[in-house]
């Protein structure tokens, strides 16, 4: 009978680890089964992105001398527009001068008129 009891209380223990295990096992086919759809999620996502990527970057709607052209022609207009803004403030800082000597003139006049009148 004492085998018997020895023989039980083992047999309780190994089905109490066995059942832990089983409980961990299960956890973590949980985790890996949350693991894979989030990652299959970004694996659809990253196909969109490279299917969406794949007209304007692989296929081209243009080619290599029609994009240099481009680039060439807006080179061309910014320094075109660098110029005219150039000039604009050339001819912004010459107007600005002769206001501000205008009005040094005019100081100068307020000056001598309030100093002969004493």
């Amino acid at each position: 009978m004492k085998n018997s009891d020895i023989e039980k209380a083992r047999r309780k223990k190994e089905a109490e680890m066995k059942a832990e295990r089983r409980k961990e096992l299960l956890n973590k086919i949980d985790d890996l089964t949350k693991s894979k759809k989030h990652v299959s999620t970004e694996l659809e996502s990253v196909k969109q992105y490279l299917d969406d990527l794949q007209p304007a970057c692989v296929e081209g709607g243009s080619s290599y001398e029609e994009r240099k052209a481009a680039r060439k022609d807006e080179m061309e207009a910014l320094r075109k527009v660098q110029g005219v803004l150039e000039d604009a403030f050339k001819a912004s800082d010459e107007s600005m001068l002769e206001v501000d000597s205008s009005k040094a003139r005019g100081a100068r006049l307020l000056k001598v008129k309030k100093h002969s009148a004493q």
